[in-house]
């Protein structure tokens, strides 16, 4: 009954960044947004690391906000738990979607 869209802004990722994420929540039917929702984002590595951070609410209507951060190279799966208010269970859309994060560059090298 939700319709979720997702952002993070920053396409190339390295390990060590973090990065903010934001969702804008509606309505399935009315597309009214959700207002004081409550969710996390969370991602797990190949290696079963598992990273979130729950959403924090606003400024714009029907919008939330979390961070990140990758401390490993490699793909990692992605995917959001959220419910309108506390009195509900939190959903998670059907589909991972799949974030590749690069190898940052060793300490002192001159490689961006």
């Amino acid at each position: 009954d939700l319709a979720i869209t997702k952002t993070n802004g920053v396409s190339a990722l390295k390990s060590g960044d973090t990065t903010t994420y934001t969702i804008v929540v509606r309505d399935k039917k009315t597309r009214e947004p959700i207002v004081n929702g409550q969710g996390r984002i969370f991602a797990t590595n190949a290696d079963h690391k598992t990273i979130w951070d729950g959403f924090t609410y606003g400024p714009e209507v029907g919008t939330y906000h979390a961070r990140l951060m990758f401390i490993t190279a490699g793909e990692w799966a992605m995917n959001v738990q959220f419910r309108r208010d506390s009195t509900q269970t939190l959903v998670k859309p059907e589909d991972d979607w799949r974030q590749m994060i690069r190898q940052a560059a060793e300490p002192g090298s001159n490689t961006p």
